[in-house]
């Protein structure tokens, strides 16, 4: 027997709740080999890169996930802090950049204070285009964010964000699976939009809540010994692991 299996068989499991999908999903805390994946992206300093990251390590410790990076966004900020709590420690500690004084601090995070983000103004998933054309969108994903990436365009990275976004068009008498076509087939159908399509779809994408902390911290100006205390609010994994 290997001296590596005496560990697995010594690994706890826990489970969590997602606050979008409500899927119960569980989970082990992470390895070392896989944290080690987790520092070089952190080191890299990219967000794409620790988003990559964060999927390959959920892939590895949950057990009851079809596919990582198609999560909503705040399902997995939230699933991931989660497990870095569990993993790592509960407490991280952000460099915070203030914008009040331009000087550099540091804050605590309790990463299992951070609670779940109030879902009940998400809009209805069903969106009528027309008479005859509606869609059904899904929540904005990891898969939508890294994907978008590949457009030069702020304009086109917009539209490919909203394609992906999609996940069936249907009419009185047919429905259409996202996953049945290409993307630059659903790329064509957005662009045949309106502005008030278009409208339609940014307020569903905007009512569905992102994952938010609000931290303390102290900048000291030693010159006039003073310590003044700011909030700052945290946004994405990488905020909290800047």
């Amino acid at each position: 027997m290997k001296l590596s299996g005496l560990l697995k068989s010594e690994t706890p499991t826990y489970s969590l709740t997602l606050p979008i999908t409500q899927q119960k999903v569980t989970y082990r805390p992470f390895r070392v080999k896989e944290e080690k994946i987790l520092l070089l992206a952190l080191e890299e300093g990219s967000e794409e890169s620790l988003l990559r990251a964060g999927i390959n390590l959920l892939e590895s410790v949950c057990d009851n996930i079809e596919s990582v990076g198609d999560l909503p966004i705040c399902d997995f900020e939230y699933l991931f802090l989660n497990i870095r709590a569990k993993s790592v420690g509960e407490v991280c500690e952000p460099a915070i950049n203030c914008p009040h004084t331009g000087k550099k601090s540091k804050a605590k995070v309790n990463l299992l204070e951070i609670k779940p983000p109030d879902t009940s103004k998400i809009k209805d998933r069903k969106l009528k285009l027309s008479d005859n054309v509606g869609i059904t969108m899904k929540y904005p994903c990891i898969n939508s964010l890294l994907n978008s990436d590949k457009v030069d365009t702020q304009t086109d990275k917009l539209i490919q964000t909203i394609a992906q976004t999609i996940e069936e068009v249907w009419t009185p008498d047919a429905s259409y699976r996202s996953d049945e076509h290409s993307l630059e087939d659903i790329v064509e159908f957005v662009e045949e939009m309106s502005t008030e399509d278009l409208t339609q779809i940014m307020e569903f994408c905007e009512s569905v809540p992102s994952l938010t902390h609000t931290v303390k911290y102290f900048i000291i100006d030693e010159e006039k010994h003073t310590k003044e205390e700011y909030e700052i609010t945290l946004r994405g994994l990488k905020d909290f692991f800047s």
